[in-house]
Protein backbone atom coordinates (compact mmCIF):
# COMPACT_ATOMS: atom_id res chain seq x y z
CA UNK A 1 0.00 0.00 0.00
CA UNK A 2 1.27 3.70 -1.35
CA UNK A 3 0.95 5.95 1.64
CA UNK A 4 -0.96 9.26 0.77
CA UNK A 5 1.56 12.42 1.53
CA UNK A 6 0.35 16.12 1.75
CA UNK A 7 3.17 18.35 0.32
CA UNK A 8 3.69 21.19 2.02
CA UNK A 9 4.96 24.75 -0.18
CA UNK A 10 8.22 24.81 1.35
CA UNK A 11 8.85 21.02 0.09
CA UNK A 12 8.06 21.38 -3.38
CA UNK A 13 10.48 24.32 -3.34
CA UNK A 14 13.44 22.29 -1.83
CA UNK A 15 13.15 20.26 -4.99
CA UNK A 16 14.06 22.97 -7.07
CA UNK A 17 16.71 25.43 -4.98
CA UNK A 18 19.72 24.04 -4.89
CA UNK A 19 20.82 26.04 -2.07
CA UNK A 20 17.97 25.03 0.52
CA UNK A 21 18.95 22.77 3.19
CA UNK A 22 16.75 20.08 2.31
CA UNK A 23 16.55 20.09 -1.17
CA UNK A 24 18.44 16.37 -1.40
CA UNK A 25 15.80 14.87 0.60
CA UNK A 26 12.80 16.67 -0.92
CA UNK A 27 14.79 15.27 -4.54
CA UNK A 28 14.74 11.60 -2.80
CA UNK A 29 10.85 12.00 -1.82
CA UNK A 30 10.21 12.54 -5.21
CA UNK A 31 12.19 9.68 -6.47
CA UNK A 32 9.57 7.18 -4.08
CA UNK A 33 6.98 8.98 -6.07
CA UNK A 34 8.25 8.27 -8.84
CA UNK A 35 8.55 4.46 -8.29
CA UNK A 36 5.15 4.70 -6.78
CA UNK A 37 5.60 4.02 -3.37
CA UNK A 38 3.72 7.21 -2.60
CA UNK A 39 1.11 9.23 -3.82
CA UNK A 40 1.67 12.76 -2.81
CA UNK A 41 -1.18 15.81 -2.99
CA UNK A 42 -1.18 19.52 -2.57
CA UNK A 43 -3.12 22.13 -3.02
CA UNK A 44 -3.69 25.28 -4.77
CA UNK A 45 -2.08 27.51 -3.14
CA UNK A 46 0.88 25.24 -2.79
CA UNK A 47 1.36 25.42 -6.51
CA UNK A 48 0.60 29.26 -7.08
CA UNK A 49 3.16 30.05 -4.31
CA UNK A 50 5.65 27.68 -6.07
CA UNK A 51 5.03 29.56 -9.14
CA UNK A 52 5.77 33.04 -7.82
CA UNK A 53 8.23 31.69 -5.69
CA UNK A 54 9.86 30.24 -9.02
CA UNK A 55 10.25 33.29 -11.43
CA UNK A 56 12.09 34.88 -9.02
CA UNK A 57 14.96 32.60 -10.55
CA UNK A 58 13.22 30.65 -13.34
CA UNK A 59 11.81 32.01 -16.72
CA UNK A 60 8.00 31.24 -16.83
CA UNK A 61 8.43 29.00 -19.93
CA UNK A 62 10.32 26.86 -17.05
CA UNK A 63 7.88 27.11 -14.49
CA UNK A 64 5.14 26.02 -16.89
CA UNK A 65 7.14 22.73 -18.26
CA UNK A 66 7.56 22.92 -14.27
CA UNK A 67 3.86 22.78 -13.19
CA UNK A 68 2.95 20.51 -15.97
CA UNK A 69 5.32 18.16 -14.71
CA UNK A 70 4.36 18.37 -11.24
CA UNK A 71 0.34 17.78 -12.43
CA UNK A 72 1.39 14.86 -14.06
CA UNK A 73 2.75 13.51 -10.95
CA UNK A 74 0.62 15.37 -8.17
CA UNK A 75 -2.77 14.93 -6.89
CA UNK A 76 -4.05 18.45 -6.88
CA UNK A 77 -6.27 18.68 -3.85
CA UNK A 78 -9.35 21.38 -3.46
CA UNK A 79 -9.79 23.85 -0.68
CA UNK A 80 -13.34 23.60 0.64
CA UNK A 81 -15.37 26.47 2.48
CA UNK A 82 -15.50 24.77 5.65
CA UNK A 83 -12.22 24.16 5.83
CA UNK A 84 -11.36 27.92 5.99
CA UNK A 85 -13.40 27.84 9.09
CA UNK A 86 -12.20 25.01 10.62
CA UNK A 87 -8.94 26.08 10.51
CA UNK A 88 -9.31 29.89 11.96
CA UNK A 89 -11.35 27.47 14.42
CA UNK A 90 -7.67 25.98 15.78
CA UNK A 91 -6.43 29.80 16.65
CA UNK A 92 -3.05 28.69 14.12
CA UNK A 93 -0.32 31.22 14.71
CA UNK A 94 0.33 30.87 10.64
CA UNK A 95 -3.19 30.54 9.03
CA UNK A 96 -1.69 29.20 5.26
CA UNK A 97 -0.39 26.28 7.38
CA UNK A 98 -3.71 25.56 9.43
CA UNK A 99 -5.38 25.64 6.03
CA UNK A 100 -3.49 23.33 3.89
CA UNK A 101 -3.19 21.11 7.14
CA UNK A 102 -6.89 20.87 7.46
CA UNK A 103 -6.84 20.41 3.43
CA UNK A 104 -4.99 16.98 4.32
CA UNK A 105 -7.06 16.29 7.23
CA UNK A 106 -10.45 16.73 5.10
CA UNK A 107 -8.77 14.07 2.02
CA UNK A 108 -7.36 11.60 4.89
CA UNK A 109 -3.75 11.56 4.00
CA UNK A 110 -1.33 9.42 6.13
CA UNK A 111 1.58 12.39 6.41
CA UNK A 112 1.70 15.65 6.20
CA UNK A 113 5.40 16.33 5.07
CA UNK A 114 7.29 19.72 5.75
CA UNK A 115 10.56 20.92 6.13
CA UNK A 116 9.49 23.43 9.07
CA UNK A 117 7.71 21.03 11.33
CA UNK A 118 7.82 23.68 14.39
CA UNK A 119 4.87 25.40 12.69
CA UNK A 120 2.52 22.39 13.39
CA UNK A 121 2.61 21.74 16.71
CA UNK A 122 0.21 23.61 17.92
CA UNK A 123 -1.99 21.92 15.30
CA UNK A 124 -0.87 19.03 14.98
CA UNK A 125 -3.70 15.61 15.50
CA UNK A 126 -2.68 12.09 15.92
CA UNK A 127 -3.99 11.20 12.83
CA UNK A 128 -2.02 13.03 10.30
CA UNK A 129 1.58 13.18 12.00
CA UNK A 130 3.57 15.95 10.52
CA UNK A 131 7.25 14.82 9.05
CA UNK A 132 9.79 16.24 7.28
CA UNK A 133 11.40 14.95 4.06
CA UNK A 134 14.26 12.77 5.42
CA UNK A 135 12.44 11.49 8.32
CA UNK A 136 9.81 10.27 5.50
CA UNK A 137 12.39 9.19 3.94
CA UNK A 138 13.55 7.11 6.26
CA UNK A 139 10.46 5.33 7.13
CA UNK A 140 9.34 4.58 3.58
CA UNK A 141 12.57 2.51 3.64
CA UNK A 142 12.05 1.24 6.87
CA UNK A 143 8.67 0.06 6.00
CA UNK A 144 10.24 -1.27 2.57
CA UNK A 145 13.01 -3.76 4.37
CA UNK A 146 10.16 -4.95 6.59
CA UNK A 147 8.09 -6.16 3.32
CA UNK A 148 11.26 -8.29 2.18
Amino acid sequence: MAYKIFLDTNIVLDIFHHERPFHKDAIELFYYLDENKITASFSESVLTTMAYVLRKSMSMSQISKIILNLNKKVILLPCLPPLINASISNDPPDFEDSLLYEIALHHQMDYFITSNIKDFRSIQRADLPVMNAKNFNKLLLASESKNF
